[in-house]
């Protein structure tokens, strides 16, 4: 194990890609190379990834779309767009 010391601005940083990545839907070799290589991030990837899908086709069903969502939290938010 390495003995040196690395900041939380650049975990958090890392964080930020790995949700980013994610949220966009796109599966670099970078990513996989990480699920490869750590089954405990692999298992919380995926566990993140499904709750992602259980959210869309929640939304979905409750709303219809996406842009019907968008437009029921605008109004709750009482935002005009």
């Amino acid at each position: 194990m390495s003995k040196k010391q690395i900041s939380e601005g650049v975990i958090d940083k890392v964080i930020e890609k790995l949700f980013t990545a994610i949220a966009k839907g796109t599966k670099s070799n970078t990513l996989r190379k990480l699920k490869k290589n750590d089954p405990e991030l692999a298992r919380d990837l995926e566990f993140v990834e499904k709750k992602q899908k259980d959210i869309r086709k929640r939304m979905i069903q409750k709303y219809g779309s996406y842009a019907n969502y968008e437009k029921a939290m605008f109004k709750k938010l009482g935002i005009d767009k």
